[in-house]
């Protein structure tokens, strides 16, 4: 179920980092974010796995407008079942007690929400050839698993990791969140989140979602 949007600007995309506004600096952008209580919605096409996907064909160049925009999906209910933390319980009582930490869900949302806009702007970059190119890839990458897997059966492979766009995207979040932990930690980039939708999941937590 669609639980709530935000639209990000050109100038929202330049105070995530400059990597966005460099992509065609002459064009306007526009990047809207789905955000959905799981995967029941049409929109994620079946998938079943994942925080967030971006979709080849919501990515669209507009050469002739001087336009970029894109369209990705967040899914926020995944989100939190990844930040949840365990704690003993006191003594006498069995097992542990599990939680929502609200600040691994903001760290975790918000580079769901990077990660995703990075596969934005490598469509951006690419352009209309986006859609045949990511599809290569992943065949490509497919195949290269196997031939790792084969040569070497212990080690961890998949087509996933293997894939170019995926790892670009990772590469890209890892470097930018550990330098910008303490702004994300912060609430300065909160604006990324659908914060009305993230106070009511957190509502006994008053004062941590401004």
């Amino acid at each position: 179920m669609l639980l709530d949007k935000v639209v990000l600007t050109g100038h929202q995309l330049a105070r995530i980092d400059g990597f966005f506004a460099s992509t065609r600096p002459t064009y306007s952008k526009q990047v809207t974010i789905l955000f959905t209580d799981g995967k029941s919605d049409a929109r994620w096409r079946g998938m079943t796995e994942g925080t967030g996907v971006t979709f080849t064909p919501d990515v669209k160049v507009d050469e002739q407008k001087r336009r970029c925009t894109a369209t990705c999906l967040v899914d926020l209910y995944a989100c939190l079942g990844e930040s949840k933390t365990q704690a003993w319980r006191p003594r006498g009582r069995a097992g542990t007690k599990t939680s929502v930490s609200p600040s691994m869900f903001r760290r975790g949302a918000i580079l769901t929400v990077v990660h995703e806009l990075v596969h934005v702007t490598q469509g951006w970059q690419i352009g209309k050839q986006f859609a045949r190119d990511f599809e290569e890839e992943a065949i490509s990458s497919f195949f290269r698993a196997a031939d790792y897997a084969r040569a070497d059966p212990l080690e961890l492979n998949s087509a996933y990791l293997q894939n170019m766009f995926e790892r670009g995207a990772f590469d890209f979040t890892s470097r930018w969140m550990e330098r910008c932990s303490d702004a994300v930690n912060a609430g300065e980039f909160d604006f990324l989140l659908p914060m009305a939708t993230v106070r009511g999941i957190f509502a006994d937590a008053p004062g941590v979602f401004h």
